[in-house]
């Protein structure tokens, strides 16, 4: 009989945290952000993929940012 409750219990408990789980705590990300590094020849052409990804998907909000690459950071 004590086996049947405490199988009973570990049930509920389960079920109540597969539960609370299951809930989507945080909302969606409202813009997708993409940071990339390089030079500021790459920094076009990313810039470039970006502009065509956002018109073949408008309903994708979507930023990129561009980090100097480590040798351009040097020269500045």
């Amino acid at each position: 009989m004590l086996f049947f409750r405490l199988a009973g219990g570990f049930a509920v408990v389960l079920a109540l945290f597969v539960g609370v789980r299951s809930v989507d705590w945080y909302p969606p990300e409202e813009m997708l952000t993409v940071w990339v590094n390089g030079s500021p020849q790459e920094a076009q052409l990313y810039r470039r993929i970006a502009d065509q990804y956002s018109r073949e998907n408008p309903e994708v909000r979507f930023r990129l940012e561009v980090v100097p690459g480590r040798n351009v950071v040097q020269k500045l």
